[in-house]
């Protein structure tokens, strides 16, 4: 009789599991493969500062004092606005990335937005549900 009670907390223990599970395994979808040109920054500065300051010369110790602490990059494109850096550039703390922090760029890759079921980090949630678009570097080079 004392199993009963053990079951029925393991099955609804389970039953709450299998949506994170589901949740855990989409990925974004490509929406285009293209090049782009922009300014290489850290999205939290963007977020907090806005473009003009989060762009400017001066920013870069602070962006990357929060690159850092594990904040992400993005490029602030000329045409589409910004793109969180996923992907291998990413890896490693975005450390094959750190020269080109607050500089113009040109780069090619896979442009697609993120999955709604995922969750949102805190921060984001602070500006409105925001979800950038995400961008797979394929090649990146200084641009003017």
């Amino acid at each position: 009789m004392r199993r009963r009670p053990f079951l029925a907390l393991t099955l609804a223990l389970g039953a709450l599991l299998v949506p994170s599970l589901a949740t855990a395994q989409q990925v974004a979808k490509t929406i285009k493969n293209g090049s782009w040109k922009g300014v290489i920054i850290e999205e939290s500065c963007y977020l907090k500062l806005g473009t003009e300051k989060a762009t400017a010369a001066d920013h870069n110790g602070c962006a990357m004092q929060c690159l850092k602490k594990g904040l992400p990059l993005g490029v602030l494109t000329d045409a589409d606005g910004y793109m969180r850096i996923i992907g291998n550039s990413s890896k490693d703390n975005y450390a094959g990335l750190t020269r080109y922090v607050g500089k113009r760029v040109a780069v090619t890759g896979a442009l697609s937005e993120p999955p709604k079921t995922i969750p949102l980090p805190p921060m984001n949630r602070v500006h409105g549900d925001y979800r950038p678009y995400q961008i797979d570097i394929v090649t990146i080079t200084t641009a003017k």
